[in-house]
C-alpha cells in the first residue's frame, strides 16, 4: 500500500472523507487517485464502518498468541529441574 503526502493516518482520512463526499462515485478512479489498490480502499472503508476514525490508526501485525509458548506450570517445572542438575542438557531436562 503507497501513502504519499503527510501523515499515513491523515491521508487515510482524507481518502475516506472523499470517498464519503460522494463527489468520486468510482472507487477505483478515486483509489488510482491515492496511489493505492482498489482492496486496500474497500479494506479501508471496512474498517471505518466497523470503528469509525479509530479504524485509521495503524494495527500491530504481531500474532495474538505464540505457536510454540510453554504453559507456565511447565516452564516453572523445567526452571526447578535445571536449577537442582545445572549440568543437565535439554535433552535429558525433557
Amino acid at each position: 500500500m503507497v501513502w504519499t503526502g503527510a501523515s499515513i493516518e491523515e491521508v487515510k482520512r482524507r481518502f475516506i472523507m472523499d470517498r464519503l463526499s460522494g463527489e468520486c462515485d468510482d472507487m477505483s478512479a478515486l483509489c488510482a487517485e491515492y496511489g493505492i489498490s482498489r482492496q486496500a480502499g474497500y479494506m479501508l472503508m471496512r474498517r471505518y464502518a466497523a470503528e469509525e476514525l479509530g479504524g485509521v490508526v495503524a494495527r500491530s501485525r504481531a500474532p495474538l498468541v505464540q505457536a510454540r509458548s510453554v504453559d507456565e506450570d511447565i516452564r516453572a517445572a523445567l526452571v526447578e529441574c535445571r536449577l537442582d542438575h545445572p549440568n543437565w542438557g535439554p535433552k535429558k531436562l525433557k
